[in-house]
């Protein structure tokens, strides 16, 4: 199983130190790239089972190198949460990194 995270009433408080929405906006960022993680190496263990349909399709669409290197950039980009960063400008990063890839598809 690829990675375990206990959620309880203070899951994100107690996982980033944060009570921010947007850290709860990461933590269950994380919580879906890992279980796509888990439908991609064929574990049985996920979280949102009523995602499952869309896990496949993404594991469809991406190699496994792929997918680590977007849950890579999801761990990089919220820990800058931490630095009390803007929030927008934030989000827009997350936006432009994770699609940047189709960049250089278009003409």
């Amino acid at each position: 199983v690829v990675g375990e995270v206990v959620v309880g009433g203070t899951a994100c408080e107690s996982h980033c130190g944060c009570k921010e929405p947007i850290c709860r906006f990461f933590l269950h960022h994380l919580f879906i790239y890992i279980d796509i993680l888990n439908v991609k190496l064929c574990n049985k263990c996920v979280k949102y089972v009523c995602l499952l349909d869309k896990y496949q399709v993404v594991c469809n669409n991406n190699t496994l190198d792929k997918l680590l290197d977007k849950l890579d950039i999801v761990l990089n980009i919220k820990d800058s949460v931490k630095y009390n960063v803007n929030i927008n400008l934030l989000i827009d990063r997350l936006i432009i990194e994770l699609g940047g890839q189709y960049e250089s598809s278009r003409c």
